[in-house]
């Protein structure tokens, strides 16, 4: 088995375990600006150490977590990332618009599952694209492997809490659920957690048990479904392979998609974003590369390599968004802190607009459409925030 493989099976079998809110994180009422317990495990789980010397696995944790905190640049300089994108060629007949040809493949299934690598918020921004453009197909629901179980009972919120479930808390995730819910889509939790009998058996194991739990499930939801409805369904890495791949023992393994293909009787469109860079100043359809296997999925897309404004990544900054200096006062020069931005009208548990750690004498701007915000400081030494409004115009 290829080791970048085998590793995102690893990676994918240990953020899957988690309980309580986002990537084990607990959270706060909503009527509550005190600090969430959440900002205390983003401190723990960034390292102090300088992120050029982290290695896989122990590093795992610290490169999921950057991109969280909005240091997507920080995460960049690692260079020996085994779970990194590759250079694939372009696909011969390519038209130029992702998006487009997507749709017009997803016309004729009633299911697309798209992949995302857990480090990479461009990944859901390219998902939020995307339901927005299968959403007149008749694609009525949408499906995420991070949304814990019973997320959405008694749910109307517009926005997403930071307690819906594993990478939900991250702004783009939370970009991504506000959209599918403006979409009026049916938002489903389909994930099998652990159980206590799970821990007796062996990885490979353990990872059979969760992908069947995962695609009986997802088999009700379709078989649930009206004549005309179509589900979205968002997973990480492999989960989105629909025909058998080596799995860890060395054996072909079936992961969710093939199995889910297998129970519904549909043959899904299936999306791979992690395998291939585009190589180009924008997302491509590429040809499958070296950690493929024929059938593997049916697209491949390739997103550019990430640059940076300000420290920030550019895609982040286009369109409406502005560069918003963070306000004077905040930042705490003897420590890190976490700043955060939320709509002035939304609960401290709403998933904010943006996020941004900070090290001692560093200035990043926010990354915020025109509208009123409450600015939150966290600190890593206090216990108390320090925040402010402004209005972004």
């Amino acid at each position: 088995m290829k080791r970048a493989s085998f590793l995102v099976a690893l990676f994918v079998l240990a953020t899957s375990c988690t309980d309580g809110g986002p990537d084990g994180f607990a959270d706060l009422a909503a009527d509550s600006f005190a600090r969430p317990q959440y900002i205390d495990e983003m401190f723990r789980r960034v390292d102090l150490t300088d992120p050029t010397d982290l290695r896989f696995p122990e590093g795992d944790v610290q490169m999921q977590t950057l991109p969280a905190v909005g240091r997507e640049d920080r995460h960049a300089e690692v260079e020996d990332w085994p779970i990194i994108a590759g250079q694939c060629a372009a696909l011969d007949d390519y038209d130029g618009n992702v998006l487009t040809t997507i749709a017009s493949r997803a016309a004729d299934t009633r299911i697309v599952i798209v992949n995302e690598a857990h480090d990479r918020p461009h990944h859901r921004e390219f998902i939020r694209r995307l339901a927005a453009a299968i959403a007149p197909l008749g694609y009525t629901h949408f499906a995420a492997e991070a949304f814990d179980p019973d997320t959405f009972e008694n749910d109307r919120l517009p926005y997403a809490r930071t307690d819906f479930g594993t990478y939900v808390s991250e702004p783009v995730f939370g970009s991504l659920v506000r959209t599918a819910k403006d979409l009026k889509l049916t938002m489903i939790a389909y994930d099998a957690k652990s159980v206590d009998e799970d821990t007796n058996l062996d990885i490979a194991e353990q990872i059979d048990r969760r992908e069947e739990r995962q695609a009986l499930r997802l088999a009700e939801v379709v078989a649930d479904l009206p004549e005309s409805g179509r589900i979205l369904i968002h997973v990480g890495y492999s989960h989105a392979s629909e025909v058998p791949v080596m799995g860890v023992d060395g054996s072909p393994f079936e992961w969710m998609a093939a199995r889910l293909k297998r129970l519904s009787g549909i043959d899904p469109l299936t999306i791979d974003q992690t395998a291939c860079r585009s190589g180009s100043d924008e997302s491509r359809l590429m040809a499958q590369g070296e950690r493929h296997v024929d059938g593997q999925f049916d697209l491949v897309v390739g997103h550019p390599d990430m640059r940076f404004i300000d420290g920030r990544p550019a895609w982040r900054a286009e369109g409406q968004v502005k560069m918003v200096a963070i306000p004077d006062g905040l930042i705490n020069e003897s420590g890190r802190t976490i700043v955060e931005a939320r709509y002035l009208d939304e609960p401290i548990d709403a998933v904010p607009i943006d996020r941004v750690m900070l090290w001692p004498g560093e200035s990043l701007p926010l990354l915020l459409p025109d509208r009123s915000y409450r600015i939150v400081a966290f600190h890593e030494s206090s216990g108390e925030p320090a925040s402010t409004t402004i209005d972004v115009d």
